[in-house]
């Protein structure tokens, strides 16, 4: 007697479609090297839009932030395009910013899953504290 067991699932499976989360567009300015013009600094800049997932960051997650930076507005955001964020040691070198929902946000941290199925990059971004008199349509 012979036992027929039922066939196993393949190892190599497709990735989901995620039809049930939303994405949103958000634009990502990346500043880049400034130049004199008449004798005057201008910051030169690049910007363009990517397709995302945005949440808040969790209690915990502000928890584990540094005790000074608790009180600023965080977000999670998941996406598959390539985001700049501040890397130590490198002078100079300004971190993009997501401009979501009419905020500016300043990218803090990036972390990329890199695992063949499902890459993705989760970035952790904090909202651009300004003076009293600026507004963020600058």
């Amino acid at each position: 007697m012979t036992l027929k067991y039922p066939k196993q699932p393949s190892s190599a499976s497709k990735p989901p479609n995620f039809l049930l989360t939303h994405k949103a567009t958000v634009q990502v300015v990346r500043k880049s090297a400034g130049s004199y013009v008449n004798g005057l600094w201008v910051d030169a800049s690049n910007t363009v839009s990517v397709q995302c997932h945005i949440q808040p960051l969790k209690g915990s997650e502000l928890m584990a932030l540094p005790e000074a930076d608790r009180n600023r507005e965080w977000i999670k955001v998941y996406t598959t395009a390539d985001v700049n964020g501040l890397v130590d040691g490198s002078a100079g070198a300004s971190p993009d910013v997501i401009v979501w929902d009419g905020k500016h946000y300043e990218v803090a941290k990036v972390l990329e899953y890199k695992m063949g199925v499902l890459d993705h990059t989760k970035i952790i971004a904090a909202r651009v504290v300004h003076s009293a008199g600026y507004t963020e349509t600058e």
